[in-house]
């Protein structure tokens, strides 16, 4: 898992964790847990809602002896996202009246 700025394709910058697995279908809202060894609690620390898909070059393109041409071969992975608890607090939209989230949530 990693943190870092995911830019969305409609250009929505959000504080996000990529997690090392694929996000199926209706996992979208799911709680990220840590888990303390020590104190065996649990904290939430992201909540799930989408995907990055990566692509990484698999083969170049390329060009035989007959000039025939391979196209580049990419394979595309995708991870999970998930926003961070904090980022998510802040989060307003029409559900919220333009206030942030945390103003209803339970502390």
């Amino acid at each position: 898992m990693r943190r870092f700025y995911y830019e969305s394709p409609s250009h929505e910058v959000t504080f996000s964790y990529e997690l090392d697995m694929p996000a199926p279908g209706g996992l979208s809202g799911a709680p990220v847990v840590r888990i303390h060894p020590v104190e065996g609690s649990r904290e939430v620390i992201g909540v799930v809602h989408g995907n990055n898909e990566v692509a990484t070059i698999a083969e170049l393109e390329s060009v035989d002896e007959y000039g025939n041409r391979r196209p580049e071969v990419q394979r595309i992975t995708s991870f999970a996202l998930a926003h961070h608890t904090d980022s998510l607090r802040k989060r307003t939209g029409k559900a919220t009246g333009e206030r942030p989230l945390a103003e209803f949530l339970l502390t």
